[in-house]
C-alpha cells in the first residue's frame, strides 16, 4: 500500500495517488452537465416535444419519458452513464428529478464515479394539432361517416379500431352528428389514408365535394374546403336478411333468406339451413341496397333440448310453458348440444308478404339459429365500453356486447389491405 499524497491516508496504488474523498473533492465529473433543464408538454393532448414541432406520448416515470430527457441533458458526450432513475416529485409542481450515476476516466487513469441529479421544468403549452382545435376554419378536409340505423354499434367498432391507430390518422378534431360522426383533417394525405382505412374495415362507398372559400386571381391561388362523405352499408352482423333477385346470381346457390355472419370490407351471408357461405361486395350492395328483416335486438334465446341427424328441438320460456317443442333445421347442427341456449329469429313474427319472395317459397320452420349464446368476458366489453373517441357517446349494452362478439370470433379482421386498389369510389373489391 502507499500514501495518498494529500490527506497521508494508506491507500491500495492507483494512477492519481489519492484516496477516494481527496479525489472527489478535488475533480467533479459532472462539471459541464447540466443540472437543469426545461421540458414542452401540450396540456391538449398530454405528450411531449421531442423536437421542433414533434410530440410523442409518455406516462410520467416511463421509459419513453426517462429517455426523452437524457437525450436533452448537454455535457453527456465525455461521461459513460451507468444508471439513470426518477426521483419522486409531487405530481403538481410541474418537476421532474433524474438521478444520474456517471463514470469518467481523471488523473492518469483513474475511474470515479458520481452520481448527479437533474431538474427538468415541464413548460405547458399547445401543440399544433390542439391549436388547430381551437381556431375556426383551419380544417381543409372533412371525413362525414354515416349510416343509417337504429343502432350505433358499427361506430364503437370504428372507434376501438382508430384508437389503435389515431397518430398516424393525424386526426384533429371529431365531432359528433345525429346519424355519424364528422373528423377534420388539416392534410389531404392523412384524409385519404383515414379512407382506405375505413374502406379496409367496413363495407361503403365515398364521395367528394368540394367547396370554394376565397380565390385570389391575379396569383392563381384559390383557398377550398373538401368534404369525404362515407357511407356505411345499413347491414350488420346477426341480421336476417332476403337477398334481392338482382344479386341471386351473385351469393350462387344461397336460399332467400340469410343470415349475417360477419360484415368486414364484404358483407358475408350464411344459409341458415345447408350451411352455404357466399358475400356480397359494397358495390353491388350499393348497385342493388337492401336492408334487414330483423336485427340483433329482435332475437329471442332458445334452449336446445336434444338434437338428431337432421336438426335439433328448440324450446323458448314460453313453449315450455306451453309444453311444447319446435324442430329447427339448422347449420349448426354439429355444434350445439344439450341444454345449451342459442339466438333465433321467430318467423311468425315476420311479415314475409311485404317483401318480394319467388313464387311457391315458403318458411316451413318456426325458428331461424342466428348463433349460439356464449358468456362474454367481462373484461374486453369493459375495454371496448372505455375505449370511446367522444366521451359524449352512450352506447347501448347491446351495442357493446356486439362488437365484443366480433373481437372474440376474429370477425373483424380485414380480409384485404389498406394499400388495395378502390374501384370507382364504390369500395374494395379483390384484384
Amino acid at each position: 500500500s502507499i500514501l495518498c499524497c494529500h490527506c497521508g491516508a494508506p491507500i491500495e496504488p492507483n494512477p492519481s495517488s489519492m484516496c477516494i474523498q481527496c479525489l472527489k473533492q478535488r475533480v467533479n465529473i459532472a462539471d459541464g452537465v447540466d443540472s437543469e433543464q426545461n421540458i414542452l408538454f401540450c396540456r391538449q393532448c398530454e405528450r411531449y416535444s421531442i423536437a421542433g414541432d414533434k410530440f410523442i406520448p409518455a406516462a410520467l416515470e416511463s421509459p419513453q419519458l426517462l429517455g426523452l430527457c437524457l437525450k436533452r441533458i448537454r455535457g453527456l458526450k465525455d461521461c459513460k452513464i451507468l444508471d439513470a432513475r426518477f426521483l419522486w416529485t409531487e405530481p403538481h409542481s410541474r418537476r421532474l428529478k433524474v438521478r444520474l450515476v456517471l463514470q469518467k476516466e481523471v488523473m492518469n487513469g483513474a475511474i470515479i464515479e458520481q452520481e448527479h441529479v437533474v431538474t427538468f421544468t415541464v413548460t405547458t403549452t399547445m401543440c399544433e394539432e390542439c391549436q388547430y382545435t381551437y381556431t375556426n376554419h383551419t380544417w381543409s378536409w372533412l371525413v362525414q361517416v354515416r349510416q343509417k340505423v337504429v343502432h350505433k354499434r358499427t361506430f364503437l367498432y370504428l372507434e376501438n379500431e382508430i384508437l389503435q391507430k389515431r397518430e398516424s390518422f393525424k386526426i384533429y378534431d371529431v365531432d359528433q352528428v345525429p346519424d355519424g360522426i364528422d373528423f377534420f383533417f388539416t392534410e389531404k394525405s392523412s384524409c385519404l389514408r383515414f379512407v382506405d382505412f375505413l374502406h379496409s374495415r367496413i363495407p361503403g362507398k365515398h364521395s367528394e365535394t368540394e367547396k370554394l372559400i376565397s380565390a385570389d386571381v391575379k396569383s392563381n391561388v384559390a383557398n377550398k374546403k373538401h368534404t369525404v362523405l362515407f357511407e356505411i352499408a345499413g347491414i350488420c352482423k346477426d341480421d336476417l336478411v332476403i337477398v334481392p333477385k338482382k344479386l341471386k346470381h351473385v351469393v350462387g346457390s344461397l336460399q332467400t333468406i340469410c343470415v349475417v355472419y360477419k360484415v368486414n370490407q364484404r358483407i358475408h351471408l350464411v344459409d341458415p339451413i345447408t350451411g352455404q357461405t357466399g358475400h356480397i361486395t359494397a358495390q353491388q350492395y350499393f348497385g342493388c341496397p337492401f336492408t334487414a328483416v330483423r336485427t340483433r335486438i329482435q332475437r329471442q334465446r332458445c334452449q336446445v333440448m336434444y338434437t338428431d341427424e337432421d336438426g335439433a328441438y328448440l324450446q323458448t320460456e314460453g313453449d315450455i310453458e306451453q309444453g311444447k317443442e319446435h324442430f329447427v333445421r339448422t347449420h349448426l347442427r354439429e355444434y350445439l348440444k344439450e341444454e345449451a341456449d342459442v339466438w333465433v329469429y321467430d318467423t311468425e313474427l315476420i311479415d314475409f308478404s311485404e317483401f318480394e319472395l319467388p313464387k311457391n317459397y315458403s318458411v316451413d320452420q318456426k325458428y331461424i339459429i342466428v348463433s349460439r349464446a356464449n358468456k362474454q368476458d367481462q373484461n374486453k366489453v369493459r375495454k371496448i365500453r372505455e375505449n370511446k373517441i367522444l366521451e359524449g357517446n352512450d352506447y347501448k349494452e347491446d351495442d357493446v356486447l356486439a362488437v365484443a362478439e366480433m373481437y372474440e370470433d376474429d370477425y373483424y379482421k380485414p380480409e384485404l389491405e389498406e394499400e388495395e386498389v378502390i374501384v370507382d369510389g364504390q369500395g374494395y373489391c379483390p384484384m
